[in-house]
């Protein structure tokens, strides 16, 4: 009654009407055997009698049209209906009652309503009751009770209503009686097929039924009939009416015909009223006279309109119980709660699937049938749903409505934009439950689950293939059509998808839009950027299930599977050669056709594949991007890495199926199978000889064409073989990959190895066949056979040295030999007054005097940077060779000798030869001068004395740079920065400071330095090699520097001084570093932070702090640090080690600063003094946290409560408070501290330790504090001061205690019974009274005290006594 208040006049009027036609249609309906008894009569009769007053009540008695409507009710008023007094009483203040049986307002005092009463009345008896049939439930019960009637006997779904089953059988029988004439199409309802007809129609009529006149728009048809109603409503008043009424109450019957007169015309469909008819026109003529005033949309009926405004209000009246949700329409309520209840009403016949929504089911039998009935008048296009076509619309019209406010970009559909925000949020709501993966649409996830189930559902009718997109279905179907619709305008080709043109554009203009965040590489393509993010991940989603090895991309998987099935699906149609990928197949192709598109811009040779052109510009580039991790060996190609990692490993995947023999790639096994057939497939044209290998082949040819491509870019050296440059380039690097794993010495070539390994096995495999002689290496042999050619390999040596015996092959080889022992320098340079032994040597050194000059010699066109050796050298010429000939010629290199001497050791450099052999530890050297002094190691042979001082030295060289001591001559000096040298490799080195240069690279880390001999130092850190060992105590070190300065320790000799302060250092880098004290300079300085140090090794740690790097970690508890030291300091506390030992107290202790700071004890030694109030302290760091008591500087924070501390020590400590944290346990009572400090004066108490004591008494105390505390009674010292009242304490305890009596603070309260307390031994005494506690006992008579004063006053009573 509340909703009927609240309608207006004229809908209070159209519901009138529409009431009035239900009942004209029960009337008709009960026509068949629905006879009303007398009684039954009265009681209705008396019910109309209520109705018509409370009619004249609403309306008045003077309006005719109201009695008409009442007549009406009268007609009807005997049915089972719903009470049409609720339709015409508004009058809320009349007192009504409630039906018992349907809750339904009475009007009558009969308590049950006329439609729960039978027909006869409920106080009838049994036998006046009709015999024949009983009335069905009332219509508002039935909507109550959800009683549906009319049952389908095909699949048992129940109805409403009879027209709803009469729809739905025709769904089980297929039928389509509704055809449209146009095109054809059947429908099941006729008013499905006038709204098809509309698509056909263009012009409609609107016609007025009454009169049959016709208009040409809707607006002009309701004005016109306006003019009927205003007839119509006339006639009433003038007491014309449509219903024939009689006079005696037996006469009232239902009406009798039941006509739908209102009928339309276009279609043929009849209703009842003319206001049914005007709304269904609206069909036709496609009227929508509600216009929104908001937006401009139109509806045809006013409750869709209605329904519209609640978007704008944004009222939503229907609220779920459930979960809150609210809706701005019933049916959408409906449908919501369904989500609640699991309820699918909706089946589709077809497939079984069920639908919460009619509407979603009738879309879903597009499905089925391909109907698709929404069709776009630009392209032609049809769908299935209308909404897919106003988007699709949207592309012609390049509408985007859907605006991003972060980045501006606009989408035409909401869900993209939706998406499209989560890149800007990060969000990745979609989670996979395989493997944890997120995704930021739903549609992936569905994509990337598909993955893990292997589910494919799209399937290719013409091969069979199936796939997990329907797009790529879409894109492999063109390979069948051979449909490549997008052509790239540049070249011409043309692609399957728009996306792979796209990609393609991208190489004509060079554009890669895909950076990686990491390294800052990009790509063309999104997909090689996330492929490329992989190797930085490690991820490889891809996993085979067959073998379990994963991969990067899916394509690698799908190539990978191909291995185990043994699938080859393309096939070359030339050869019928078939391979696994069709990448293979396309360079195959090349091979008959010739084609080698890729050219490389450097040197114009072309390549038939791009990866072979990709690895052909390394070379120019010297690029090596793979690197091995073991060796730190680069390569440029990845399948060289691979092969190279198994020499690593020892993997040797590939065997010979003959001999059982492994092989690391599966070339080498295919050129070794020709061993056992015996096949040599390349032949040289020149001289016939075949070879198995292809290789071979092409450097034998060089042989023909003495060809030598291979360049050293150092020397200019030229090669036939790339091996045989790898070796030479060895030579300048210094690099020896080729190690014995028996005696660790390191080789350039693995030949030298192999002939190394045999000193250990003693193996002499090749033999002389004439004399039977064996020799480790063919070398050897060939030098031998000469012997038995007549070719005398051994030199004679007439000219013997008088002083050690050594012989000479020639004459002036001994003048210069003489020359060692007279220590005569006959050369003298008259710029320095350096001398030399040879005056080719002082040529050489005038070059650092001198600018450069070239001189040339024709002959043989060597050229000179001066004049007297250009000159001294063509006296060579004119001497040995008076032609100028070089007779002896190198057949590597093609370089010329004039002496077969010369070309003996220059053939060395090739070979790797080197002949002369040290007996005592196997080093080998090519000249015999350098093997020489090598001896002299052994022998300690020291022919070079020095006259000044007189210590000997094994070289020469050396003898010369150590006189320079005596002299003060330093004659190298650096360009840079003026500083000056005493020897030219000391030169070298300090450049390279300068320069940044550090040329020497360990190939197992990678890290690199200046010196060789460093490298070598470091070298013995990666084989924990330590050479040199102390024979006092036994520890070894990897350098004899090192062990010397390791000496000085046992020693004690500091034989380097300072000049200006007189402390002296056990090694000259000490003394560098305290010079720099003296002079401030601190030359190694942080790029970072621009901060500064005296020492290189202080930079490094410093650079550390910066970059995080804690390189040396603890073995058996995994912490890490940043300096070794730190880490041996560490070590010791698990080994309990303690070497360093005090000479007063014999304390020992496992840090040597912690040794001096303790020795500082003994001797009251305190150097670092406050300048403020001139306190001293035995350590600089103890005076740092000292002076910040004056600066008040507190840098430490705490980051839970924000307190402040001026040590490090102290916030580390203070933080264990909120952690509660309490490290230090006691292994005598298991009580736990904090700090370290207080369990060692905690054990005081179990051992009765007290090492500190007093000098003045005697008495001694477990804690410094306490003696330093007791010390103040002797001297009278009380520097605590109160600043309220000026008294002083001799402790801070006592002066905190006291400033509570004036703040009133007392911090320590008791937990039993609340009191509080100023200091913590109060409260200590006090909880003793609750638990009873009497620590101190009385030795004489046994009792108990709860203080010691307690104790102490009870004892005097005993020595009273006494």
């Amino acid at each position: 009654m509340e909703e009927w208040a609240l309608l207006d006049s004229e809908q209070k009027a159209l519901y009138r009407e529409v009431m009035l036609e239900n009942k004209r249609n029960k009337a008709s309906l009960a026509g068949d055997g629905w006879e009303m008894e007398d009684s039954g009569q009265e009681a209705a009769a008396s019910s109309l009698k209520d109705k018509k007053e409370v009619a004249e009540k609403m309306y008045g008695k003077q309006s005719s049209e109201e009695n008409q409507l009442t007549g009406e009710l009268e007609n009807c008023c005997g049915l089972p209906c719903a009470d049409t007094n609720v339709l015409l009483d508004t009058d809320d203040s009349h007192e009504k009652e409630v039906c018992s049986r349907c809750g339904k307002t009475l009007c009558n005092e009969s308590g049950s309503c006329d439609c729960c009463q039978s027909p006869a009345g409920e106080k009838q008896d049994e036998s006046r009751q009709h015999p024949r049939r009983s009335l069905p439930p009332p219509l508002h019960e039935r909507i109550n009770e959800g009683g549906n009637p009319y049952k389908c006997t095909e699949c048992a779904e129940s109805f409403g209503t009879s027209c709803f089953l009469s729809l739905h059988k025709k769904i089980h029988k297929a039928e389509d009686p509704h055809i449209c004439l146009d095109c054809g199409r059947t429908f099941r309802q006729k008013n499905h097929l006038n709204s098809h007809q509309r698509v056909h129609k263009e012009k409609k009529h609107h016609q007025c039924i009454p009169c049959a006149k016709t208009f040409g728009s809707s607006a002009s048809l309701t004005s016109h009939q306006s003019l009927h109603r205003e007839e119509r409503l006339h006639e009433l008043r003038e007491g014309r009416t449509r219903f024939t009424q009689s006079k005696e109450p037996n006469s009232r019957k239902k009406s009798p015909t039941g006509k739908k007169s209102c009928k339309c015309l276009e279609c043929g469909k009849s209703f009842c009223s003319a206001s049914d008819l005007t709304y269904h026109k609206r069909i036709h003529t496609g009227e929508k006279p509600y216009y929104c005033t908001v937006c401009g949309k139109s509806f045809a009926q006013k409750s869709n309109f209605n329904l519209h405004k609640r978007i704008h209000t944004g009222e939503k009246p229907y609220k779920c119980t459930e979960c809150g949700k609210c809706f701005s329409a019933p049916c959408t309520l409906s449908s919501h709660k369904r989500i609640h209840t699991g309820d699918k009403p909706y089946k589709c016949l077809e497939c079984g699937k069920s639908f919460s929504r009619s509407g979603t089911l009738t879309i879903h039998h597009r499905v089925h049938t391909g109907e698709k009935p929404y069709h776009c008048t630009v392209c032609g296009k049809s769908f299935a749903h209308k909404d897919k076509l106003n988007l699709h619309n949207r592309i012609h019209t390049g509408e985007k409505p859907y605006k991003c406010v972060e980045c501006g970009k606009c989408f035409s559909v909401r869900c993209n934009l939706a998406s499209h925000k989560r890149i800007h949020t990060g969000e990745k709501p979609y989670e996979c439950l395989e493997c944890g993966k997120s995704f930021n649409r739903r549609d992936t996830l569905i994509l990337h689950n598909r993955m893990h189930k292997g589910e494919k559902p799209y399937k290719c009718l013409n091969c069979g293939k199936s796939f997990s997109q329907k797009v790529h279905l879409k894109s492999h179907e063109m390979i069948h059509t051979g449909e490549k619709p997008f052509q790239c305008m540049e070249c011409g080709k043309s692609f399957q998808c728009s996306a792979h043109l796209t990609a393609h554009h991208r190489i004509h203009t060079g554009e890669k839009p895909f950076q990686c965040l990491q390294c800052g590489k990009r790509f063309a393509s999104s997909g090689s950027l996330h492929a490329h993010n992989r190797t930085h991940t490690g991820e490889k989603p891809y996993k085979c299930l067959e073998c379990g090895k994963s991969f990067r991309k899916s394509g690698h998987l799908t190539s990978h599977r191909r291995i185990h099935s043994g699938e080859k699906p393309y096939q070359c149609t030339k050869c019928g050669k078939r391979f696994s990928q069709g990448s293979n197949l396309t360079l195959h192709k090349r091979t008959h056709t010739g084609e080698k598109p890729y050219k490389c811009i450097e040197c114009d040779k072309r390549f038939a594949s791009s990866g072979s052109l990709t690895c052909h510009k390394r070379f120019h580039t010297g690029e090596k991007p793979y690197e091995c991790r073991m060796c730190g060996k680069s390569f440029n190609e990845k399948s060289r890495y691979i092969i190279h990692s198994r020499t690593h490993t020892g993997e040797k995947p590939y065997p010979c199926q003959e001999c059982g023999k492994c092989f690391t790639e599966s070339g080498a096994l295919r050129i070794h199978t020709r061993i056992h057939t015996g096949e040599k497939p390349y032949q040289c044209t020149e001289c016939g000889m075949s070879f198995r290998r292809s290789g071979c082949l092409g450097k034998h040819k060089r042989i023909h064409t003495g060809e030598k491509p291979y360049t050293c870019h150092e020397c200019g050296k030229s090669f036939r073989r790339n091996n045989s440059l790898r070796s030479h380039r060895r030579l300048h690097s210094g690099e020896q990959p080729y190690k014995c794993l028996e005696c660790g010495k390191c080789y350039r070539e693995s030949g030298q190895l192999t002939s190394h390994n045999r000193i250990h096995t003693g193996e002499k495999p090749f033999k002389c066949i004439e004399c039977g002689k064996d020799f480790k290496d063919g070398r050897n042999l060939t030098r031998h056979k000469k012997i038995h050619m007549g070719g005398a390999l051994s030199v004679w040596k007439p000219y013997k040295c008088t002083e050690c015996a050594e012989s000479f092959g020639t004459s002036r080889s001994l003048a210069l030999h003489k020359k060692i022992h007279n220590a005569e320098d006959p050369h003298k340079c008259m710029d320095c007054g350096r001398t030399f032994r040879q005056k080719n040597h002082l040529n050489s050194h005038k070059r650092v005097h001198k600018e450069k000059q070239q001189h040339q010699s024709f002959p043989c066109g060597k050229t000179f940077r001066s004049s007297v050796s250009l000159i001294s050298h063509q006296s060579l010429h004119r001497q040995e060779n008076p032609t100028g000939k070089k007779s002896c010629k190198c057949l590597e290199c093609g370089k010329s000798f004039r002496s077969a001497s010369d070309l003996t050791c220059h053939k060395r450099i090739h070979t790797g030869e080197k002949p002369y052999h040290c007996t005592v530890c196997g080093k080998s050297f090519a000249q015999k001068g350098n093997f020489n002094l090598h001896k002299r190691i052994h022998t300690g042979e020291k022919p070079y004395k020095c006259t000044e001082c007189g210590k000997c030295f094994g070289a020469s060289g050396t003898l010369t740079c150590h006189k320079r001591i005596h002299t003060g001559e330093k004659p190298y000096e650096c360009l840079e920065c003026g500083k000056s040298f005493s020897r030219i490799g000391a030169l070298t080195l300090h450049n390279r400071m300068h320069k940044g240069e550090k040329p020497y690279k360990c190939l197992h880390c990678g890290k690199n330095f200046s010196q060789k001999v460093h490298l070598k130092s470091h070298e013995m850190i990666h084989m924990g090699e330590k050479p040199f060992e102390c024979m006092e105590c036994g520890k070894s070190f990897h350098c004899s520097a090192t062990l010397t300065a390791h000496h000085r320790i046992h020693t004690g000799e500091k034989p380097f001084q300072c000049l200006q302060c007189g402390r002296r250092f056990s090694t000259s880098g000490g003394l560098d570093a305290h010079k720099r004290t003296h002079t401030g300079e601190k030359p190694y300085k942080c790029l970072e932070c621009g901060k500064s140090f005296r020492k290189s090794s202080h930079l490094t740690s410093h650079r550390r702090i910066h970059t995080g790097e804690k390189p040396y970690q603890c073995a058996q508890c995994g912490k890490r640090f940043t300096q070794t030291s730190y880490l041996t300091v560490h070590k010791r506390t698990h080994t309990g080690e303690k070497p360093h030992k005090c000479s007063e107290c014999d304390k020992r202790f496992t840090d040597l600063g912690n040794l001096y700071r303790h020795k500082k004890l003994h001797s009251g030694v305190k150097p670092f003094e406050c300048r403020t109030c001139g306190k001293s302290f035995n350590t600089k760091n103890t005076y740092d946290i000292h002076s910040r008591t004056h600066t008040g500087e507190k840098p430490y924070q705490c980051p839970e409560c924000g307190k402040r501390f001026s040590d490090s020590r102290e916030l580390r400590i203070h933080t264990r408070i909120h952690t509660g944290e309490k490290p230090f346990k006691c292994t005598e009572c298991g009580m736990s501290f904090r700090r370290s400090g207080y369990l060692c004066t905690h054990k005081r108490i179990h051992t009765g330790e007290k090492p500190y004591t007093c000098y003045e008494c005697g008495k001694s105390f477990k804690q410094n504090n306490s003696l330093r505390s007791h010390r103040r009674l002797h001297s009278g010292e009380k520097p605590y001061k109160c600043l309220e009242c000026g008294k002083c304490y001799n402790d801070s305890v006592s002066l905190t205690s006291h400033n509570r009596i004036h703040t009133g603070e007392k911090p320590f309260k008791c937990i039993e019974c609340g009191k509080s307390f100023k200091d913590s031994t109060s409260l200590t005494l006090h909880k003793r009274i609750h638990t009873g506690e009497k620590p101190y006992q009385c030795v004489e008579c046994g009792k108990k005290c709860r203080t010691r004063s307690d104790l102490n006053r009870h004892k005097k009573m005993h020595s009273r006594n006494k």
